[in-house]
């Protein structure tokens, strides 16, 4: 028997009693409520994937399909800000992905999406006849009214492969 594979049977036998343990604790913890909060849906939004805040409260959410939701303090549905459904790969692990808000946000209103481009008419996976999709890092500037323009985008960081 190989060495390493000893090591990994070994490994498996001594983790696999707190894997155990930790399946059965996890309802128990996912229940737990915290004093002052409370369990309740903010807002619906088709496969999210990443949530920042920015400082006067709004909720920005990223869907898989490629819209970034905002969600004002004030307001009971979430408004599409940004629409990038043709510009995006969504298929296995791809779509927009992230979204963070600047540290000066309070004075330049900028915000960054991290998103897979589709760098042509398809979204291949591994053909090397046809151009892959890449990720990249965008800033944005998310207006007072909620919106975004695609036109405020300023590519950041090109071309991280998406294979």
């Amino acid at each position: 028997m190989n060495v390493s594979l000893q090591r990994l049977r070994s490994l498996f036998s001594r983790l696999l009693p707190l894997a155990l343990l930790l399946a059965l604790l996890a309802p128990a913890v996912g229940t737990a409520q915290t004093a002052g909060f409370t369990d309740e849906r903010v807002a619906s939004v088709p496969l999210p994937i990443a949530l920042a805040f920015t400082p006067d409260g709004r909720m920005l959410v990223t869907s898989k399909g490629g819209k970034l939701y905002v969600l004002p303090p004030d307001a009971a549905q979430p408004k599409v800000a940004l629409n990038l459904s043709a510009r995006i790969c969504d298929n296995k692990e791809r779509g927009l992905l992230g979204v963070a808000v600047d540290p000066s946000f309070a004075t330049n209103d900028r915000i960054y999406l991290y998103y897979t481009f589709k760098d042509g008419t398809a979204c291949p996976e591994d053909e090397p006849t046809k151009r892959n999709p890449v990720n990249r890092v965008s800033a944005f500037m998310l207006r007072a009214d909620n919106t975004v323009a695609l036109s405020s985008e300023k590519v950041l960081i090109d071309n991280i492969p998406s294979p």
